[in-house]
């Protein structure tokens, strides 16, 4: 038979309403801090490569590529989301199920921070390197994607761990980290050269993102001492 009254929920779980108390404990604290940051490279950082992948391949392959084809080449890099930006949700979680449990949440942590340091590698090889292939360069391209685009799901795959009675209020500050991060990209690609040097902007964008994840590795998935969240 069903039990007459629900379980009870730890304090910590139920959303609280909306207080200027609350919003500023989550948004001075160094998880939302690392949340942002992440997402901006990594959802920030699609955005801007997204704006000029096609004028990219066109560049480098003037005479192989019409404005067609190098658009289509580079819809690509954003239909890979449809398997990319789940699968790194997926991944996150086979990783806290296999993991010890005090290590759960390092373990969602550290496939974040893998995602963006893989993704900035990727950005800086493919930035410096200019292959006469084609395939290759599509190729180095579809591997960062893969990276670039789980570093996504992966955000919030651990999101909803951290302050899981100001969950909206989180996931609302770190989208608009997105946004703002490709506002942010979007202007370092603007100014490689009056807009020109796309590669030289790649490998820009490829040394803030390895910066930033390393510079954040350091926070903890969630705050000490936390009930609930686990």
């Amino acid at each position: 038979s069903l039990p007459s009254d629900p379980v009870p929920s730890p304090s910590s779980e139920i959303p609280l309403p909306p207080s200027l108390r609350t919003a500023i404990h989550v948004l001075l604290s160094p998880q939302c801090l690392f949340h942002v940051l992440t997402y901006a490279c990594s959802f920030g950082g699609e955005l801007a490569i997204n704006a000029v992948l096609s004028s990219y391949y066109l560049s480098l392959f003037p005479t192989k590529l019409t404005q067609t084809t190098a658009s289509n080449y580079a819809a690509l890099f954003g239909f890979l989301n449809f398997v990319t930006r789940p699968l790194g949700g997926v991944i996150a979680d086979i990783l806290y199920n296999l993991s010890p449990a005090r290590y759960k949440l390092w373990s969602k942590k550290l496939w974040i921070t893998t995602c963006g340091v893989l993704t900035g590698s990727l950005l800086i090889l493919i930035g410096l390197y200019k292959s006469p292939s084609l395939a290759v360069t599509i190729t180095l391209i579809s591997i960062m994607a893969f990276f670039h685009e789980a570093g996504n799901g992966a955000n919030f795959a651990l999101l909803p761990h951290v302050f899981p009675h100001a969950n909206g209020l989180l996931s609302g500050v770190t989208g608009a980290g997105g946004n703002l991060g490709g506002v942010v990209f979007a202007v370092v690609l603007r100014f490689m050269d009056g807009g020109t040097n796309y590669a030289k902007g790649f490998w820009v964008i490829g040394v803030v993102h390895v910066a930033v994840n390393l510079a954040v590795c350091w926070v903890r998935p969630v705050a000490k001492n936390q009930v609930g969240g686990e």
